[in-house]
């Protein structure tokens, strides 16, 4: 019997030797130099939970190389090997679900002869600001910074900041918004910081260029044209040299957050319909570079001297284009950070929606062939709230081609019911016949241009909101 239950122990134990090393090869060459491995692997990275991690590099042919995903309790909790072929190799395991636990990353040859070892790795949510820079409005109060990470990417190198001793500095949006998916998603999160202030072309991918015939006849038309960048300024610069540092991460938000330098552009109504085709052009992009995930689209807030009403329908546009798009309204925020968080976390994870002009119905008189009112449908909400006491929508305008005066704005204030704008077209004009003084009802509509709301560069005092507290988006219908 105890013959029998030492054979049993000898089984289990070489069973147990044997399920540990079984995937690992052996017999490869005995490396002479080290080898290297992604950039987006280094100490405090923060992966996307339950998502494809890319570990690679490059090396010598026929070195067997070995990676240990190691718990906190120094256990190592999965590892995975390859070989080395035509000096690359790469392994890609699945992440595990979000928490707050560290891990470590081990990365040797079959021999030992060189080891990688990084610290401090966790899982949770990953979201990347791309565009403009938010460096006007950085964090004034005290960093609480321990279930974040920040990767810093620039045009010669990306980092995972180690905030103990690297020199940084934090927006205000970007810590406030990793900080409120941490708090509801309850896990870490990494922030990628890829902005820098740059025109639209230079994040532009040259090889989706040479597939879009007007976005690059106009660049070479203006002189802006390379197949060879090498220089800030140079037509997809910034995607050469930063997408190398990104591609290989699983990302859940993109924030996208551009357009304010090149307003003056839009004067030129070819430029904004380059710049349209171009902010597509970069959506199928990403679109093909990360799967599964969300781009949250940051509309141009409200100016008062500047042009941005053409942006802000070219921003629209896109994100009613592309399903995983998401237009997130500012213009009446004037710097608010913390609801403009409230919005991007509620609009992404669809707890609230945008709303829009979706239809619109004309009542007509079919006996005088005139048109006595039309109503304008808004989705998204069952109920339009004006505030204001008076019910009056600010900056909503109906435009009157008058036969002696020329363009006329009316002066209608329109009606809502449950989501829907009504607009009555009759008014009343005494009669010239002095024994009767009755009033007689006319229309407007036969003569009618256009029915215009937000189409202003300062919408900071727009007051038509649906049922979610998010400002109704600007529209206008024109007439023929």
């Amino acid at each position: 019997m105890k013959k029998t239950f030492i054979i049993i122990i000898c089984l289990l134990l070489i069973i147990c030797m044997v399920s540990c090393t079984e995937n690992h090869p052996t017999g490869g060459v005995r490396p002479t130099t080290e080898f290297t491995v992604n950039q987006v692997v280094q100490d405090n990275a923060v992966f996307q939970k339950e998502s494809n991690v890319v570990i690679r590099g490059t090396g010598e042919n026929g070195v067997n190389i070995i990676v240990d995903l190691i718990d906190e309790n120094n256990k190592v909790d999965e590892s995975y090997s390859t070989q080395i072929q035509e000096n690359i190799w790469n392994i890609t395991f699945k992440a595990p679900k979000a928490s707050f636990d560290e891990y470590s990353i081990a990365i040797y040859d079959e021999y030992s002869t060189f080891k990688k070892e990084y610290k401090h790795i966790r899982f949770g949510e990953v979201i990347m600001l791309m565009g403009d820079p938010f460096s006007n409005n950085l964090v004034e109060e005290e960093l609480d910074l321990e279930d974040l990470s920040y990767y810093v990417v620039s045009d010669e190198g990306a980092k995972w900041i180690d905030f103990e001793n690297d020199e940084f500095t934090i927006d205000n949006y970007s810590y406030k918004l990793a900080k409120k998916l941490s708090k509801d998603e309850e896990c870490p999160v990494g922030v990628i910081i890829n902005q820098v202030n740059g025109y639209l072309y230079e994040w532009l991918n040259l090889e989706n260029i040479e597939q879009v015939s007007p976005i690059k006849n106009y660049l070479v038309e203006n002189n802006l044209y390379t197949d060879a960048p090498t220089k800030k300024g140079d037509t997809g610069y910034l995607e050469m040299t930063r997408s190398k540092y990104v591609s290989d991460l699983s990302i859940a938000y993109i924030i996208w957050n551009h357009g304010f330098n090149e307003i003056n552009s839009f004067n030129d109504k070819i430029y904004t319909n380059v710049y349209f085709q171009m902010l597509m052009c970069l959506m199928d992009y990403l679109n093909n570079l990360y799967r599964q995930f969300k781009i949250a689209i940051l509309e141009i807030g409200s100016y008062d001297k500047l042009n941005v009403v053409t942006l802000r329908r070219i921003q629209k546009y896109v994100s009613n284009y592309y399903s995983e798009a998401y237009l997130i309204p500012t213009f009446d925020l004037n710097n608010d950070v913390k609801e403009l968080v409230k919005r991007t976390v509620n609009i992404l994870d669809k707890k609230s929606l945008v709303s829009q002009y979706s239809n619109l119905y004309v009542d007509i008189d079919e006996q005088q062939q005139i048109i006595k009112s039309i109503k304008i449908e808004i989705n998204n909400t069952d109920l339009l709230i004006v505030k204001d006491e008076d019910n009056v929508i600010n900056h909503f305008n109906v435009y009157y081609n008058d036969p002696e005066k020329g363009k006329v704005k009316l002066d209608i204030n329109p009606i809502i019911e449950n989501n829907v704008i009504i607009i009555d077209l009759t008014y009343q004009e005494e009669t010239e016949d002095k024994e009767d003084k009755n009033e007689i009802i006319k229309f407007y509509d036969k003569n009618l241009i256009s029915i215009e709301y937000g189409m202003s560069n300062d919408l900071s005092d727009i007051n038509l909101f649906n049922e979610d507290e998010l400002p109704v988006l600007p529209f206008e219908i024109l007439f023929d």
